[in-house]
Formats: C-alpha cells, structure tokens, sequence
C-alpha cells in the first residue's frame, strides 16, 4: 500500500498540523512502511497465543492499600483562628 501526496496533505489537514510541502515526500515514504508493516503483521497466526490482561506479566506492582501516616489534623489546627468540624471558618466577604 502506498501512500500519495495528495493522501498526506489530508491527513495532515485531518490531523490539524501543518507540514511544509517539500517534507510530503518524506511522509509519504514513513507512512507506507508503517502501513506495511501491519499489514505484515495481520498475517501472523496468532490463534496459539493466549491473550494477556497486561503486556508485562508482575505481581505485586501496587503497593498494599494500608494507612501509614498518622493524623495530624489538630496539631496542624492549633495555629486556626477557628475551626468547625475539623474545617477552618473564615470570615464572611461577599455579603
């Protein structure tokens, strides 16, 4: 499959970036070696390959969901003016 001057600029239009016309070529040539290597691709057999859930096969990649810090809320608090249920309260400004 190859892939013309006139096909770049749409895609290029399609894809809202500019390119200046004398790279159109150079496009054109890296756009049809990707398109041939999937078609390359669509060929191979694939019916003996058991899927994956992900592409790298780790356990224990997330760390346990476990509290490790303390609260310190009302130490951090003292220094408010005013709190109300652990919230700080400032003064009204819009009336």
């Amino acid at each position: 499959m190859s892939i013309s001057y006139k096909q770049v600029q749409e895609i290029a239009r399609l894809a809202r970036v500019s390119i200046d016309h004398a790279d159109i070529p150079s496009y054109s040539e890296q756009l049809t070696k990707i398109l041939n290597f999937m078609n390359e691709m669509q060929t191979i057999d694939t019916n003996e390959i058991e899927p994956l859930a992900h592409p790298i096969e780790e356990i224990g990649l997330l760390r346990s969901d476990a509290v490790i810090e303390i609260d310190e809320r009302k130490d951090i608090q003292k220094c408010a003016n005013d709190t109300v249920d652990n919230f700080y309260t400032v003064p009204r400004v819009i009336d």
